[in-house]
Order: structure tokens, then sequence, then C-alpha cells
């Protein structure tokens, strides 16, 4: 049976290590002890799918018969070569860069770029081709713009489009306050960090992708590698990658970073394997007295072809094999593929629960002349109302809807009493532009006070009153935060499953700054039940902080 590295499912994450240094690998070398078939074996049970074999300033006939041996199994290898630059950080270490080659490119292909680009050993140039031994590699450096202009050198166009240029991040402590360093990484096709400190890599991302206030750069790819030297370093760190496991899909990921790479332990495909029973696995049928499969991706599948390559006639088996006699429109039993079977996640064939909306269902009903439209969206709303995802949507969407409107209302309610207000100012400030209407006015209030009687009202009480109005106001902003937060907070806690929640999602939406500064601190490091825990404990503090305002709001109002 064909194994699923070779299956086309189209784009998935996958594991990916591009500093995976080499059983070969000329320095540091701790895999000794090992024998090659443990060194492919470790590198198969922990399931990484395409790996940058790595060694320094040359490839050696080793290192080509071992990707050949890895490809064999089924893993895509990028050979990665590790140089030391001239140039050094604040800890006054030499800064590494990485070429990753392409797993298209032959030995030819790469060969005379380690002839045309030079090293220094010593104040003596050699090509890096004849740096073989190991007291040379060890102080060999090379100059950045060497290699920039080596690979834009005409005579080796064949690797245009094939190398990415990647700067080793040491983490913000050591490397970072290094100018020539960030100007190096800018200079990079992306960043290759190797760090253990979970604190490091969180603060590079922010760093290098432009997110840090404090000093934000041009966006820069990150992908985190264990940097092996030996076999129990081997699938440590990682880099979750989405695409095919391919050269092209590295570029892709470099430019498009935020939807191709994560990093993190757990599959981001995770939550889905949890209910393989709602996936579509793979598809079986016979034409032409042969045996053909498809296989399904478990996020969106688009099928393209031209008109008449047959989408609709496989969109029509699926729901007729589904199905079979319940009612829907233009499903009926077919005949041209023989033997068509669905197989699901679940490895198993029995009917489960679809919703199909033939070709040209939704371009008939959207283009009537208006008078069916009632109609027609409440048959739409039944139908998608049949999935409890669609029905769950809704009520998140009229739930965002209203705290949304609230928000609007407090906002005009704010703007109309701002306006009174200037309206009020201007109408008392008016008469004071003349003497005359001044004391007037002075003369109206004085016989008003003596109406009244005379009050011993000091500038003091004048002043705390002021206070106290302000204050309470203030508080009563406070509270209605407080009870809105609490209210959300509550909704999303009622949830099952939070193992994927980040504070991104649309249930967050409407909560103070201040209270999804508090998650946000907590939410991407904590599982499934400790987001429960804290959020009960969050709700909690909440309670008491709202009802320890409002005793104060009523003491202050009776004060006053």
């Amino acid at each position: 049976m064909e194994s699923d590295k070779k299956i086309n499912r189209g784009s998935e994450w996958k594991k990916w290590d591009l500093h995976l240094h080499s059983f070969h690998t000329s320095l540091e070398n701790a895999f000794s002890s090992s024998s090659m078939d443990e060194y492919v074996q470790k590198i198969k049970d922990e399931n990484l799918e395409v790996v940058g074999l790595t060694n320094y300033f040359n490839f050696s006939d080793d290192d080509w018969g071992l990707k050949d041996k890895l490809e064999k199994v089924g893993i895509v290898v990028f050979l990665n070569l590790e140089l030391r630059l001239t140039y050094t950080n604040k800890e006054d270490d030499c800064c590494d860069l990485h070429l990753v080659f392409s797993n298209e490119l032959t030995k030819q292909d790469i060969d005379p770029f380690l002839t045309k680009l030079n090293c220094s050993v010593s104040g003596s140039h050699k090509m890096l081709s004849a740096a073989t031994s190991i007291d040379e590699k060890k102080i060999a450096v090379v100059e950045f713009k060497d290699v920039t202009n080596t690979l834009g050198d005409d005579a080796l166009s064949n690797l245009r489009g094939k190398v990415l240029v990647g700067m080793l991040s040491r983490g913000k402590g050591n490397s970072r306050s290094s100018i020539m360093y960030e100007s190096l990484t800018k200079d990079s096709d992306f960043v290759i960090h190797s760090s253990n400190k979970v604190a490091n890599i969180s603060d590079d991302i922010k760093f290098w992708t432009g997110e840090d206030v404090e000093k934000p750069l041009t966006t820069k790819a990150i992908f985190q590698s264990s940097d092996a030297h030996s076999l129990d370093q081997i699938g440590k760190k990682f880099t979750w990658v989405k695409g095919d496991s391919c050269f092209e899909t590295l570029r892709q990921a470099v430019v498009d970073y935020k939807n191709r790479v994560l990093i993190q332990d757990r599959a981001p495909s995770e939550s889905k394997n949890s209910s393989p029973e709602l996936f579509i696995n793979k598809i079986e049928y016979n034409q032409d007295g042969e045996t053909r499969t498809l296989y399904f991706n478990r996020d969106m599948n688009s099928v393209i072809g031209k008109r008449g390559a047959g989408k609709s006639v496989l969109l029509k088996h699926i729901a007729y094999d589904v199905l079979r006699e319940q009612v829907q429109p233009d499903v009926k039993e077919i005949h041209k593929l023989k033997d068509f079977a669905i197989q699901w996640s679940d490895n198993s064939s029995e009917n489960k629960y679809v919703e199909y909306i033939p070709q040209n269902y939704l371009s008939t009903i959207t283009y009537e002349d208006g008078r069916e439209y009632d109609k027609r969206d409440q048959l739409l709303r039944d139908r998608l109302f049949n999935n409890e995802i669609f029905k769950n949507a809704d009520v998140s969407k009229s739930e965002m809807v209203n705290s949304i409107e609230l928000k609007i209302h407090a906002k005009l309610k704010e703007a109309l009493s701002m306006q009174k207000q200037i309206v009020d100012t201007t109408r008392q400030l008016k008469p004071l532009g003349k003497v005359i209407d001044k004391e007037e006015a002075i003369k109206l209030k004085q016989e008003e006070i003596n109406k009244l009687g005379k009050v011993a009202i000091s500038d003091e009480d004048i002043k705390n009153q002021t206070e106290y109005s302000s204050e309470i106001e203030s508080l009563s902003k406070e509270i209605k935060l407080l009870e809105q937060d609490i209210r959300i907070i509550a909704n999303i806690n009622s949830r099952e499953e939070m193992s994927f929640i980040t504070v991104d999602d649309e249930a967050f939406s409407g909560l103070s700054h201040t209270t999804l500064e508090l998650i946000e601190k907590q939410i991407e490091k904590l599982s499934n039940q400790e987001i429960k825990v804290y959020l009960n404990s969050l709700f909690a503090e909440l309670m008491t902080e709202t009802q320890a305002k409002k005793r104060k709001e009523r003491h202050l109002r009776k004060e006053s």
C-alpha cells in the first residue's frame, strides 16, 4: 500500500527541520555511536517530512549518498551549507549563514559554486571545496558580499531561484544588539532559530517579524530547527510548514509566513484528527477497468478542471453514495463510474451526513426577478442550519453584532452628551463677552441666592462634589465594561473544545483591552482544560472587581 507521505492531498501542515546536521557532519559530530540506518529511522520516527541536511563549508560524496538514502524512504532533502561570516555579534561570536539548496539541484549544479566562492583561513584564501580539514573549517570565514556576488554570477544562473539564504539567530540577548547582525538578517531571505529557550524564540518572532513596538523591523520569516549533532537531538525542535514537500513551498513560506509557518509542538490539524468521522479520507472507483483513487484534505478541498472534466459528476457520486434514498435536488443514481466507494478518515464506509448543493442551484435562485427572495433566503437558511457549525457560527455572529451595537450606542450617547455640553457651555460663555452682561448675570445669580437663603458652601465643597461626580461617572463606565467582559468569558467557557482557541477568535470580540491582554499572556501556553480553569478564575476575579466597584459607586453617590 502506498505510504501517506507519497499521497498528494494538496496543501497540508508538515514537519520541517531546515538545520539538521548530516550523519557525516565535519564538526562536533556526535553521531559516531549510531549507525546510518538508525539515523535514517530516527528521522522517519519523528515524522519529519523535509530536512535541511547540513554540513560546514562544503558537501562530501557521503552527504550526497545520505541525501539519496533519505529520499528513497520518502524524506525530502535540501542540502544546507553552513558558513561562518567575518562579522561578529556583541559576544564576539561570528555570525552563521545558511545556504539552503533546492532538492532538485544535483552535485554537478552545486560543485561550481563551492569552487567559485572563497573562504579565508588564517588570512589565506581557499576555495570552499578545498577547505576539507577539520582544523580549517574551525577557523574559516567568508564575506557576506562574496556569497551574494557569487550567487549572482552569470556562470551559475542555474542556481537562481533555487537557493535561499538564512541567518542563524542566537536569541535576543546574544546577537540582536549587533547592528551588523540586524543588517545581515534583513538582507537574508529568512531566519533560522535553534534556541532552547521559549522566551528567546518568542522575543525573536516579535523582533524579526516587525511586531516589536520598541524597534520594529522589516517582516522576516522564522524557522525553528534542531541544529542536531546527535541522534537524540533529532525531532526535539522543528517547524510546521503548510504546503507540498518541495522547495517552492519554502519560497512561498518565506513570503507568506503568517499563513504557512507555525512554531508549536502539536500538529495544527490536531483538532480535525479528533473527529475523523467528519472527513473523507479518499474515494475509489473503477474506470476503464482500472481502480482509481482520489485523496482528500482535511481542510477545504477545491476541485479544479475544465468544463466537462467531471467535477459535477464527482460531487453527484459523493452525494448519492452518502444520501442514497434521501430526497435531494439533482441527485439520482449514476452508472458512469463503477464500484464507487467513499472511505472516511475513521476507516469506515458507512453513510454520513453531507450537504449537497447542485451546480446551478445557487445561480438559479440568485438571478430570479426578486419575487421569491424571502422564500429563497429561508430555504438556504434551513439547509445551512442543518449543520451545527453554521448554527453556532450564526449565534456567535449575533452576539458579536449585539456587542458592537452596544458599543456604538454608548459612543453615540457619549457624543450627544458632549454636544449638549458644548451647546450649554457656549450659551453660558456668550454673555461673558461684555462687562454689562457679566454684571447683570452676577446680579441675577445673587438674587437667586438670596431667595434660597444663605448656604454655607465652600470652595472645598464644590471641588469635592466635582471630584465625586467625575469618579462616579468613571466607575459606571468601568462597571459596564466589566459586566460585558463577564458575559463574553462565560459564553467562551461554555465551549467544550478550546484547545485551539486564540486571542484572534471571534469569541473574544468585544472584550476590553485590559482583559484581552490578560488572556493573551496565558492562552498560548495552556491546554484545553487549563484554559477553562484560567477563564473560570478570571471570571471570578472580574465578578469580585465588579462588586467592589459597585459598592464604591454607591458609597460615592451617598457621600455626594
